[in-house]
């Protein structure tokens, strides 16, 4: 017994000694999507490949840009993890009295489609800096968001992030915004910048599969 007892404690002892590391996780992919309110009301997909993506309310405004980011977690599929940041980078803003951004979580069957403008029930959270509304102001800073409890409480595989400007049509705050007439903008880095720039999923350990008789990972 006291044999039996000495091993288990040693055996454990290895487990949490295992170190805990972050992985960066690029998007499976991201699309800008506008609509119009006016004329037919588009709801438009924006072609892939696009570098630097617009969040825009334009003439106050008749239309709008969001940003969805898909993630492909079935790599991951039944585990949850220690840790989980969601990280896109803001590059500048364009006739802006302060930017102020929404980010909305959700879960999907995979591509991304015109019908992901509404979609997002969740507020991941919102990050709010001051900027230049007189002239384009560059910013490069990273936004950096805490989903552990989203990401570890998902049903499916398929994660997804919309990213918009604070407020939507009609009811968008006025005081966010220069005067009316002009684009009130802000660009980020798409996933076709890399890892290095682009949006991402940090996933850190320890990753555990959940159940009565849990293990652990890494």
């Amino acid at each position: 017994m006291v044999r039996f007892c000495c091993l288990l404690a040693a055996g454990i002892w290895v487990a949490l000694s295992v170190p805990v590391h972050a992985e960066d996780i690029l998007a499976t992919e991201d699309r800008e999507i506008k609509r119009e309110f006016y004329g037919d009301q588009n709801t438009i997909l924006i072609n892939d490949g696009q570098w630097s993506p617009a969040l825009r309310f334009v003439e106050s405004p008749e239309l709008e840009n969001r940003l969805i980011v898909y993630f492909d977690l079935t790599d991951y599929a039944g585990r949850q993890v220690g840790d989980a940041r969601f990280k896109f980078q803001v590059q500048n803003a364009v006739d802006m009295d302060y930017v102020s951004i929404d980010v909305w979580y959700y879960e999907g069957n995979g591509t991304i489609t015109e019908k992901d403008f509404d979609s997002g029930s969740i507020l991941a959270g919102n990050f709010t800096f001051d900027t230049d509304p007189a002239q384009p102001h560059t910013i490069d800073q990273w936004v950096d968001m805490d989903v552990t409890s989203l990401i570890n409480s998902r049903t499916g595989n398929h994660v997804y992030f919309n990213i918009r400007l604070a407020g939507g049509y009609p009811d968008y705050s006025p005081n966010v915004f220069a005067g009316a007439g002009v684009h009130h903008e802000v660009h980020l880095s798409a996933m076709e910048w890399g890892i290095n720039k682009g949006p991402q999923l940090s996933l850190e350990g320890p990753y555990v599969s959940p159940g009565p008789d849990r293990k652990v990972f890494g």
